[in-house]
């Protein structure tokens, strides 16, 4: 049974882990089609949410250097969570900064520099980096990062507003489309290769509760692939008629989307909070 400690971990880093993903993926979003941004308030807060999450998770990591929340605070093992977490701190630090300057110039390169920042830091901490020989497996961790986190934005970037048009909609989903044709293959062989090197191997994925979680969340992954295909071959139909029918389509779609990239969410901050690689 986890402790407190544990599930304080859990919760924040699955807040952490979604609202980063999704502000990488508005930031990408943003620098590969040019189109308009979401609304600035939404940016503005998951700026502002990534940085509490992270800084709060930097405060529980010292308190379970302590063993226990009384610790959190802590000066002398602060030390050693600093040493372990400093570059991937300035690494979001920065990649927040051009974030919040893309509100404010509204530039391509500014987003672009904002995902790629945010996804680096990935690879600055977590599994891949504690590997004996870490080698390019953190840098593929975060490639990983960066195209789920276009991938996650989707429900956001093309939900269709009360005032968006019938010709928006379809420029937006063919956009997505044609980008994601290209990416998500990139993203499952990502996926695939650090789950099995990570685990140990591809027989481990079936004998430990780590990479049952790992399974678990490439299953959800293909489900998602599944009402993307939906979404391509019917919905983008539908959109191109008059009829209110597409609009009604694209939004169960993107909501079914909604609930399995939440279930992936949380299966990734489990499985890096209190499932780990040699949990069995």
């Amino acid at each position: 049974m986890p402790s407190l400690l544990e599930w304080c971990l859990f919760i924040d880093q699955t807040l952490f882990y979604a609202t980063t993903l999704m502000l990488i993926g508005l930031c990408a979003g943003r620098a590969l089609d040019g189109g308009e941004s979401p609304r600035k308030s939404l940016h503005l807060a998951m700026i502002i949410i990534v940085l509490a999450a992270f800084s709060t998770r930097l405060v529980l990591l010292n308190a379970s250097f302590g063993g226990a929340l009384s610790g959190a605070f802590n000066s002398d093992t602060f030390n050693w969570v600093w040493a372990i977490y400093s570059a991937q701190t300035y690494l979001i630090a920065a990649g927040l900064l051009a974030a919040a300057l893309s509100l404010r110039v509204a530039s391509r390169v500014t987003a672009a520099i904002a995902a790629l920042f945010l996804s680096a830091s990935f690879a600055m901490a977590g599994h891949t980096r504690a590997l004996d020989e870490p080698g390019a497996w953190p840098w593929i961790a975060a490639l990983h990062v960066l195209v789920a986190g276009f991938w996650l934005a989707a429900p956001i970037r093309l939900w269709p507003g009360k005032n968006t048009s019938q010709k928006t909609l379809r420029r937006r989903t063919e956009l997505f489309s044609r980008f994601a044709i290209l990416l998500i293959p990139l993203l499952f062989i990502a996926g695939v290769a650090l789950a099995i090197h990570i685990s140990g191997g591809a027989s481990q994925l079936l004998r430990t509760q780590y990479g049952a979680l790992l399974i678990a969340k490439l299953s959800a992954a293909c489900l998602v692939l599944l009402v993307g295909a939906f979404n391509k071959l019917a919905v983008g139909k539908k959109l191109r008629e008059p009829a209110p029918s597409g609009r009604a389509a694209l939004k169960a779609a993107l909501a079914i989307d909604a609930v399995l990239f939440t279930a992936i969410v949380a299966i990734i901050a489990w499985v890096t909070t209190i499932a780990g690689p040699g949990d069995h």
